[in-house]
C-alpha cells in the first residue's frame, strides 16, 4: 500500500531530524533529502513570502497538511510562481486552510467529522478502501488523499497530502 511505504520511509527520515526541529525545519530537511527530496518546494516558498515560515517555527503546536509540488503543478503553480500569481492576503487564507491549531496524529483527524483550519474554515476527513482522505470546501479541486501520516516535528506535525485544498 502506498501509505505505508511512504510511511514506513518518512518516519526513518523523520525520526533523525524532526523531533528536535520545528515543522519548518522538518519540511526543509525533509525535502532536502530522501524519498522526498524536491517535492515541498512550492510549499515552502509560499510559507516564504507569506511569513508564515516564521509562525510554523515558533512555540505553538500545529498539524500541517502540506501538499507535494505536483498537487501544486496540477493548478499551474510550481516555487518560481507562487508568491506572484495570488495576492499575499489569498495566498495566506490559502496556506492557512492547510494548518490546524494543536498536534493532531493520523488517528486524531480521522475521528472526527471535520477539522477547523487557522482560516476558519473546515476540513472534512474520511476513508475510502483503506485510504486517508480530506475534502475541502470548493468544488474546484478532488478530495485530498492523505499519502504520508505523522511525519513529527518539535511543535506539531506534518501530513502529506496529493491535492491544493482550496477555502
Amino acid at each position: 500500500m502506498k501509505i505505508t511505504v511512504a510511511l514506513a520511509l518518512t518516519l526513518t527520515l523523520a525520526a533523525g531530524v524532526a523531533q528536535a526541529q520545528t515543522i519548518t525545519d522538518t519540511a526543509v530537511a525533509v525535502n532536502s533529502s530522501g524519498q522526498f527530496a524536491g517535492e515541498f518546494d512550492t510549499v515552502i516558498q509560499a510559507l516564504i513570502c507569506t511569513g508564515l515560515a516564521g509562525e510554523l517555527a515558533g512555540r505553538k503546536q500545529y498539524t500541517v497538511f502540506a501538499p507535494t509540488d505536483g498537487a501544486f503543478a496540477a493548478l499551474g503553480l510550481d516555487e518560481t510562481n507562487i508568491c506572484t500569481t495570488f495576492s499575499n492576503a489569498v495566498l495566506k487564507n490559502i496556506l492557512l486552510y492547510h494548518v490546524s491549531p494543536g498536534r493532531r496524529l493520523a488517528s486524531d483527524v480521522l475521528e472526527g467529522s471535520n477539522v477547523r483550519m487557522l482560516n476558519k474554515s473546515f476540513t472534512y476527513p474520511f476513508l475510502d478502501n483503506n485510504a486517508a482522505y480530506l475534502r475541502d470546501n470548493s468544488d474546484l479541486t478532488a478530495d485530498a488523499e492523505i499519502i504520508v501520516t505523522d511525519v513529527t516535528a518539535s511543535n506539531g506535525v506534518i501530513h502529506v497530502i496529493d491535492q491544493v485544498l482550496l477555502p
